[in-house]
């Protein structure tokens, strides 16, 4: 499951990348919101994993902060009004 939703937000980040080229704010947009909520499930998903297996995984880890670093540099770019990263992360406002 972590790899096929590792290799769905490399897809989403390829095209909102693409859509930005084009000029596209409203499909970037779309894509962008979808990036974050895959990275923040992508994470959590990891620190979960990482925390019912008693061995440690370094490469769990290293993707958990990876899709982290990733999703703050989306939220990042993002002017937001009065929602919160929180109100981002589970996918509450629309991003224009």
């Amino acid at each position: 499951m972590v790899i096929l939703l590792d290799n769905h937000s490399q897809t989403l980040l390829f095209n909102l990348r693409r859509f930005q080229e084009l000029g596209d704010k409203r499909g970037a947009g779309v894509i962008r919101s979808s990036c974050i909520i895959c990275f923040a499930h992508l994470s959590v998903l990891c620190e979960a994993i990482g925390k019912l297996e008693a061995a440690p995984h370094t490469e769990l880890s290293a993707l958990c902060d990876l899709a982290l670093e990733r999703l703050c540099g989306l939220v990042r770019d993002m002017c937001v009004g009065e929602y919160t990263r929180l109100d981002l992360l589970l996918g509450v406002c629309a991003i224009l």
